[in-house]
């Protein structure tokens, strides 16, 4: 297997010849998809740094560069990775960027990391936040205002490796759109939203930018409520899914559910989300799922932002989801054990 050692360098000195602004970005979390992103954007022009939880994996990030494996190469992407403990006592080391990309999960967005991010960030960046449940998005809005927000939502696959390496698992799409009302059509996107979406189509994703991205988070939520409770009680991958009548059933009937909450909340559900989710189970038949991985591994999983969230909004709108609320309690002694 052939190992390419890819530096960024060249490509932003010579945008920078060419007097154009190169983007930078800031990636906060150095999971599967952070790696992944970063690694990605760090062949372009655009100049992009990392921001781990620990300090071990960002000395190793910074040492040796992020390993992309794939089954013909390897490829070694050269980035700068800081972490959170080193930035939060000198923050100054740190060049503005134009966009912060928060991949950390649900779980981790706690007020001393909301702290840290206002380190991270000047009065014009702008964060894109990428967790797959909802409800953190409030959290967020109390200490930056609205039109600094985005939402993003990825199909992309990854699967970490070790703190420096991980696998494309599967190419997907990611929809991103501003957190504040985009309803009308006559709204238009402005420049840095479209030189962000070039970069990243450059950097070989499949990207849009949404006026829906509220709908499109919640279509996506509906899919994640079905796929990893079910994966994660049953322990098994996602194609599994379709190979018992049982389980389609089971499947169904959570689908269901959380479409009647949706529509309570007035969210616009695709027409074709079911072959939606049949199609996320044939396409990632062979991964596991995330909340599956955290169970496997004994950690804490994102129930209370899926599945958890769907019953907070069911007990607003005095909806029952006795299928979710099972399933809840099911994920909830795993995690305890």
């Amino acid at each position: 297997m052939a190992k390419v050692f890819f530096m960024c360098k060249y490509a932003i000195l010579k945008k920078r010849e060419n007097e154009v602004h190169p983007v930078r970005i800031r990636i906060v979390g150095a999971g599967a998809l952070g790696l992944l992103f970063a690694s990605k954007i760090a062949a372009t022009a655009a100049i992009v740094d990392l921001i781990t939880h620990t300090q071990e994996q960002s000395d190793l990030l910074t040492a040796k560069g992020i390993l992309a494996v794939s089954s013909q190469e390897e490829i070694v992407y050269s980035v700068d990775a800081f972490s959170m403990h080193t930035i939060t006592g000198a923050a100054e080391l740190l060049e503005p960027v134009d966009w912060l990309f928060l991949m950390v999960k649900q779980k981790d967005i706690t007020a001393a990391l909301l702290q840290q991010l206002l380190l991270l960030v000047t009065p014009t960046t702008r964060i894109v936040c990428f967790q797959n449940g909802i409800g953190h998005m409030e959290l967020l809005k109390q200490h930056f205002s609205n039109d600094r927000l985005y939402a993003a939502i990825t199909t992309e696959g990854a699967l970490k490796l070790s703190a420096a390496s991980f696998r494309h698992s599967g190419h997907g799409t990611t929809w991103i759109g501003r957190l504040e009302n985009m309803s009308s059509d006559s709204v238009e996107w402005d420049e840095a939203e479209i030189i962000l979406q070039t970069m990243l189509i450059e950097a070989g994703f499949n990207v849009f930018l949404s006026k829906k991205i509220i709908s499109n988070i919640w279509n996506k939520l509906l899919i994640n409520a079905v796929i990893n409770p079910l994966t994660a009680i049953l322990q098994i991958k996602n194609g599994a899914l379709l190979e018992s009548l049982y389980i389609k059933d089971l499947m169904s009937v959570l689908f269901e559910e959380g479409c009647l909450v949706a529509r309570a909340a007035n969210i616009t559900i695709a027409d074709n989300l079911w072959e939606q989710l049949i199609h996320v189970c044939e396409k990632t038949a062979e991964n596991q799922s995330s909340m599956l991985k955290d169970i496997l591994e004994g950690r804490t999983t994102e129930i209370d932002w899926i599945n958890g969230a769907l019953i907070q909004y069911a007990n607003q709108y005095k909806l029952a989801l006795p299928t979710h609320q099972a399933f809840y309690k099911m994920i909830k002694h795993l995690e305890s054990r």
